[in-house]
């Protein structure tokens, strides 16, 4: 596991942290993606607030990673509106408000709601089988970090089974709007979380898909407004 480095540049030292451990992906990804993905969960924890400036070299240390990587990642998020680059400075983390929330989280959840459709139309007795195993891993699992990692192999499996390849390669950047570390960021959100999968695992298995899809709006509704405000208590996000 990589040596954890602190943060240092372009933070006030009252807020000099840790740089917490990568996790492991679920599927493959490239170098930048997993940066990417690891900046993303870095900023919505509150490790780094808003205006702080990107520490290239800690976060390039923490994942093993050369600042070629980091450099492309850098780019992806700022792409999706979550830094700003600025030539010859760094790149810094851009302030959140409430609608952009909203906005990704839509996006993300209609997304969802398709392949979840899918994935009960085309459903398979090697389907049901993994997913009641990884629905009783999650049962067992108390670390918010394992919490994480279970329902991010939970969501892989539907939607690898209710999508094509290419078609979930190119939905991957939209999942890429919801932070990895959910559960380890918003720890109230983890009852939740476990809930939700259950019932919406019990579904599909059950062949029942507007049920699903059902379990599925609802949770994540209420999932957004246990970010929502863990993001403003944070000051990552501006109250509206």
């Amino acid at each position: 596991m990589p040596t954890k480095k602190p943060i240092a540049e372009g933070v006030a030292s009252s807020r000099i942290r840790t740089l917490p451990p990568p996790r492991r992906p679920t599927v493959r990804q490239s170098s930048a993606e997993v940066a990417a993905a690891y900046l993303r969960g870095l900023i919505f924890d509150g490790t780094l607030p808003p205006g702080s400036k990107i520490p290239q070299d800690e976060v390039a240390a923490a994942l093993g990673m050369s600042r070629i990587p980091i450099r492309e990642a850098l780019a992806i998020i700022a792409a999706e509106g979550r830094v700003t680059i600025e030539l010859h400075r760094g790149a810094f983390v851009r302030p959140m408000d409430e609608s952009s929330v909203h906005e990704a989280s839509d996006l993300v959840s209609m997304v969802t709601d398709y392949v979840i459709r899918r994935a009960v139309e085309h459903t398979t007795p090697e389907l049901v089988g993994e997913l009641e195993l990884l629905g009783r891993a999650l049962a067992a699992a108390r670390r918010p970090e394992d919490v994480d990692q279970i329902v991010d192999e939970i969501r892989t499996t539907i939607f690898v089974h209710g999508t094509s390849p290419r078609v979930y390669a190119a939905l991957r950047q939209v999942l890429a709007m919801t932070p990895y570390n959910f559960c380890v960021a918003f720890p109230d959100a983890l009852p939740v979380q476990k809930a939700v999968m259950a019932d919406l695992i019990a579904a599909i298995g059950r062949g029942e898909a507007d049920v699903a899809a059902e379990v599925w709006a609802d949770g994540h509704v209420g999932l957004r407004a246990i970010v929502l405000e863990g993001l403003k208590r944070r000051g990552v996000v501006a109250p509206s």
